[in-house]
């Protein structure tokens, strides 16, 4: 194990062992020393004692049983053996056997140091004399001027071994006792240490995970305790740092999530860092745009340029650009770090392709106004010329023209009338007054009032009405839809053609349905140009554009308004056996419209 607490405890009972092996070495050492010590002040002190006996001059080296005797008891009771040696270094007495007394000589380093120097000598180790470890103490007998002889001492150690190995085994014994009683107490201090320390650690865990709610409670003492209050106060800041961190995240993200407008973050190698979900609206579905190079993807590298620009200069720009058949506004802006070195460029992406339909729609609207302005116009300015300037002499032929004049201001007072009901129908400004309405009674009702047109133009129209429950809707608004409907289909209808209007009732899981359709016996409608007819002064017959009677070309875009407003459905489709059908399909009971408004003027019937 490498843990703090694992070296912790490595190191004290490291230092402990170290300290309890040198004081247990040196206290056996100073132990044996002194033992030893002991030992041969005592030889000493008896080698003297035999000395003086000698420098007193009792028996002068003449060996007496007296004499041997005291030296032997002195022998047995310091267990040693004791030798006298004369000047010369001969034996002259010794309680050794005859054996090892004879094997016994003094040392030249012997006979110097203490026959003629007269010094003490002292020495531990082998004897060969006498083939055991012995302490020796040699002692100078002194004469009256000079050294005389010697006395030597040989006590064997084997009593003082013994009591070394005796005392060396209470020694290991309390050494292993205070290392065991050293290791606890290391154990103890080390778990106390480290305890702290350990719950900063499974702390920082919890903070790595994200919850830093976590506080260390063992604070412990000292330096350690310090450290914990330190750790504690770095986590609630730091706790608070990242929740408002995560908050300004989340809202940059919310803010991102619902922006219509694309954001595309760039690192300075092009790479994709960000993108929120407007992008994959703008590029035609979900995909994972984070890392994909701008370069090599076939969607983006349209806009790489620009943005390799802005990394390049460091200054933002814009562009506009059309790409999968939209036309997209690119404003960009590099991205720096807190130093200022460049680390990416964004791009706000914003789709102006329907700003551009709407001022292509505008440019559209106003050519075909001046287009229908113009000709009934020039028609007025042409046949008033010539009434005035008296080109026209002939009174039925003037009042040809003036009917001419006539037919021509109508238009344009229906045209102007039409313009301005659209405008208020799109803009909400003509509010609905729904009621029950008699379907069958309001067809009826249309087709009267358009009575002169269909028999003008030879054309019959059939009414296939069955009963029906009364529909909610605005009376005269839902009039409207069916006077320019059934007016198209007469318009559009040959001579001695039909025009059929049927109406059934459809029943579905979303509600009750009123059908109503409006069939022609005409060329129909061609199939590419269905989605058009929907649109303002669209006409499918071109050489009648400008013809003297034929529609304003609004009509449809009328019934389209204001049967949305009434929650239905409209659609045109060419029937099989020719001809064109137009379907009304209306709720019986819109919702939230059983009233929507107070009622407003309505202006004289749209024929479109």
């Amino acid at each position: 194990m490498n843990t703090l607490f694992a070296r912790l405890l490595r190191s004290y009972v490291l230092v402990l062992f170290t300290a309890i092996v040198v004081i247990a070495g040196s206290l056996g050492y100073l132990y044996t020393e002194s033992l030893f010590d002991a030992r041969e002040q005592e030889l000493i002190e008896n080698g003297r004692r035999i000395a003086r006996v000698f420098e007193e001059g009792l028996l002068h080296f003449q060996p007496t049983i007296l004499l041997r005797t005291r030296i032997e008891a002195i022998a047995a009771t310091l267990r040693a053996e004791i030798t006298v040696a004369n000047r010369e270094g001969l034996i002259t007495l010794t309680t050794f056997d005859e054996t090892r007394a004879q094997r016994f000589r003094l040392s030249s380093s012997d006979v110097r140091q203490v026959l003629q120097e007269g010094a003490i000598v002292t020495r531990r180790g082998m004897e060969e004399a006498i083939q055991e470890q012995v302490v020796t103490a040699i002692v100078p007998i002194r004469g009256v001027n000079s050294v005389i002889g010697a006395v030597i001492l040989h006590a064997p150690i084997r009593g003082t071994v013994a009591a070394i190995r005796t005392a060396s085994r209470l020694l290991v014994v309390a050494a292993l006792l205070a290392l065991a009683a050293g290791v606890t107490v290391s154990y103890v201090l080390s778990r106390r240490i480290v305890a702290p320390i350990r719950e900063m650690t499974l702390a920082s865990v919890e903070m790595a995970k994200g919850n830093f709610d976590r506080r260390v409670e063992n604070l412990g003492k000292g330096e350690i305790a310090a450290l914990g209050m330190a750790f504690n106060e770095l986590a609630s800041r730091l706790g608070e740092t990242i929740d408002a961190l995560t908050d300004e995240k989340q809202k940059t993200e919310s803010i991102l999530t619902g922006m219509s407008e694309g954001v595309l973050a760039v690192d300075p190698q092009g790479c994709v860092i960000l993108a929120n979900p407007a992008i994959a609206r703008l590029f035609g579905g979900e995909r994972d745009w984070i890392g994909v190079s701008m370069a090599e993807d076939p969607e983006l590298a349209r806009m790489w340029p620009y943005y390799q620009q802005v990394l390049n200069e460091g200054k933002g720009t814009t562009a506009e650009l059309e790409i999968n058949d939209r036309i997209l506004s690119i404003n960009i802006a590099p991205l720096s770090t807190s130093e200022g070195r460049s680390s990416g460029a964004v791009g706000i992406l914003h789709d102006i392709s329907e700003r551009y339909r709407l001022e292509k729609m505008r440019r559209d609207f106003l050519a075909d106004v001046s287009h229908e302005l113009k000709t009934p116009l020039t028609s007025i300015r042409g046949f008033a010329q010539a009434i005035l300037e008296g080109v026209v002499t002939d009174r039925d032929q003037a009042r040809r023209y003036l009917q001419v004049i006539m037919d021509e201001s109508v238009r344009l007072s229906r045209l102007v009338n039409t313009l301005l009901d659209l405008s208020r129908i799109e803009s909400n400004a003509v509010p609905l007054q729904f009621e029950e309405v008699d379907l069958a009674a309001s067809l009826e009702s249309a087709v009267e009032r358009l009575d002169p047109v269909h028999t003008e133009r030879e054309v019959e129209v059939k009414l296939e009405i069955p009963p029906l429950p009364p529909v909610k809707a605005d009376r005269d608004w839902l009039s409207q839809v069916w006077l320019n409907l059934v007016e198209n289909a007469i318009r559009h209808s040959p001579p001695g053609g039909t025009v059929t209007v049927r109406a059934h009732l459809q029943q579905g899981p979303k509600g009750d349905r009123i059908v109503v359709d409006v069939e022609d016996q005409g060329p129909g409608i061609p199939p590419d140009e269905l989605p058009y007819i929907w649109e303002r002064f669209y006409k499918v017959d071109k050489s009648r554009r400008y013809t003297r009677g034929a529609g304003t070309g609004l009509g449809l875009v009328i019934v389209k308004e204001l049967v949305e407003r009434h929650q239905g459905q409209v659609s045109a489709a060419n029937r099989p056996e020719g001809g064109a059908r137009f379907r009304v399909e209306l709720p019986l009971n819109p919702k939230g419209q059983d009233q929507e408004g107070d009622g407003a003027a309505r202006s004289d019937p749209v024929w479109g």
